[in-house]
């Protein structure tokens, strides 16, 4: 299953400076990584199923159903999905380390089932908030849940608003995604505590991911990328050829990671220090990746960038370390 960006949207140690680093690239197989922690772990997909990638190898999370994805890690190895019963229903999983996964409760009357819009949701990097979409009597709502609470909450939804996506969360709590009606669109937004704070008015943005800072990364309707600093959104504007469409992943330094072009071909590109960087060129070995297929999804403090891309006509996992 290949991820979208804007679910239902058609057409909508510190790093050094990435100028002065080259990056090792690592073939992890014919996988999807989604999300990487501060020990370098991956959660993602293989053959199939959710897995983990640790100690060189991808670890099957032996889904209950008919298959399955993991979506977020935290730093312990505890990670967050979806599992398909192989009918119309998903189950929204928790995998604790090194047990079996079982499903999050969701608020009452909650339920996720084929063809809604579903985006990943993810959990925070100390483990102790899950986030995610559910639906009930009509509407999309996004939920909040600890770990071991025999019950998650709906954390609300502006008046006039139809769906609520929830993408990322960090420690804090600060909960970003976007929400979605027929007359405004998709709006970006960031949750603390009960308070909903929209970016750029409320108006066609999806924040995708939060770091430790509060600050996110995100796209909107054009296919532009944004930095969000936990005040005003900068559009991460082109810079000469360069392109950036998606901010899709971001460290607590505001290194972005996302997709874009060169004006020509489609590549991984870095936001670092207000300034837009081309990393395929940074690559030790680019035979046979295309990366219109797919994009980084991840990025961790000390700067290893995990993704997806087709190499050889499949789709495969990969690792960038900084050397």
């Amino acid at each position: 299953m290949k991820r979208t960006l804007l679910a239902g949207a058609a057409g909508l140690a510190c790093l050094a400076p990435a100028f002065a680093t080259t990056y090792h690239m690592v073939d992890l197989g014919s996988a999807e990584s989604l999300a990487i922690n501060a020990r370098h772990q991956l959660a993602g997909e293989d053959n199939g199923s959710a897995a983990l990638y640790t100690n060189g190898h991808w670890v099957d999370k032996h889904d209950r159903h008919h298959n399955s994805v993991a979506y977020g890690i935290d730093k312990a190895g505890d990670a967050t999905g979806q599992e398909w019963d192989g009918q119309n229903g998903i189950h929204v999983t928790y995998y604790p380390r090194g047990g079996r996964g079982y499903d999050v409760p969701l608020p009452p009357g909650g339920r996720v089932r084929v063809g809604d819009p579903v985006q990943p949701g993810g959990i925070s990097p100390d483990g102790t908030k899950v986030v995610g979409v559910y639906h009930a009597a009509g509407a999309g709502g996004c939920f909040l849940w600890t770990p071991g609470d025999e019950g998650s909450v709906d954390i609300g939804m502006p008046a006039n608003y139809d769906i609520c996506e929830a993408d990322g969360v960090n420690d804090a709590g600060e909960i970003v995604g976007k929400l979605w009606s027929e007359s405004r669109g998709f709006s970006g937004f960031v949750y603390q505590a009960g308070v909903f704070t929209f970016v750029a008015g409320g108006t066609d943005t999806a924040l995708l991911a939060v770091n430790a800072e509060g600050h996110a990364s995100g796209t909107d309707s054009y296919a532009q990328a944004f930095f969000w600093n936990g005040r005003h959104l900068k559009n991460i504007t082109s810079s000469g050829i360069l392109n950036m469409h998606a901010g899709t992943a971001l460290n607590r330094h505001d290194d972005v990671v996302g997709w874009g072009d060169d004006g020509a071909t489609a590549t991984i590109l870095m936001y670092s220090g207000g300034t837009l960087i081309d990393l395929s060129p940074l690559i030790d070995d680019l035979s046979g990746w295309d990366f219109s297929q797919g994009w980084p999804t991840g990025i961790s403090d000390d700067g290893w960038i995990t993704g997806f891309a087709f190499r050889n006509r499949s789709t495969h996992a990969y690792l960038l370390i900084p050397r």
